[in-house]
């Protein structure tokens, strides 16, 4: 979401500057029309940039845990099954542990929040929904774990919510390696 803010600014300077430079020689509205373009180009690529972000925190790169897949499952179970994270402006949401398989190594799990919409009535509050699927794979003395969520909306509130539950996995996992 930083990169789209800083987007907006950068694009209307682009504009001004190329509709000033273009202005200098034609008169017609073309200098309006390449300003415009300009911006958007700007816009688009700082926000192209904020999705790209996001996606790769929807989908991190796997990781590798050293401990037993026992103990990974335990903490991975702990955390996605009545895992609490503070989703403002609702407060506090838990995580609902939707499946869990410890033989296929397979957990999913659901966070319903609720926010205030982008209307410009402010009042007004929407369900939001992450899903999370946690595959871990026993490798020796170590896990292997992936996570993917995935998300109602692409929201800070969101982007928070699942950078707080990665911080909470790795404190759990690091009372185990300690």
């Amino acid at each position: 979401m930083l990169a789209t803010f800083a987007g907006l600014p950068l694009g209307i300077i682009s504009f001004l500057v190329v509709a000033n430079l273009c202005g200098g020689f034609v008169n017609n509205g073309v200098p309006i029309i390449a300003g415009a373009l300009a911006g958007w180009l700007v816009w688009s690529h700082f926000k192209r940039l904020d999705r790209s972000a996001f996606q790769s925190l929807l989908n991190p790169e796997p990781d590798f845990w050293p401990v037993s897949l026992p103990i990974a499952w335990g903490i991975a179970k702990t955390n996605f099954d009545g895992g609490f994270m503070l989703a403002s402006p609702s407060g506090l949401a838990t995580w609902h542990c939707t499946q869990a398989d410890q033989i296929s190594g397979i957990l999913t799990a659901r966070l319903d929040f609720t926010e205030p919409s982008g209307t410009s009535n402010g009042n007004r509050l929407e369900q939001q929904t992450i899903s999370a699927a946690v595959r871990l794979t026993a490798l020796n003395e170590t896990t292997r774990i992936v996570i993917c969520f995935v998300s109602t909306t692409d929201s800070s509130s969101v982007e928070s919510i699942i950078r707080a539950t990665e911080s909470r996995l790795q404190e759990h996992l690091e009372q185990f390696i300690e």
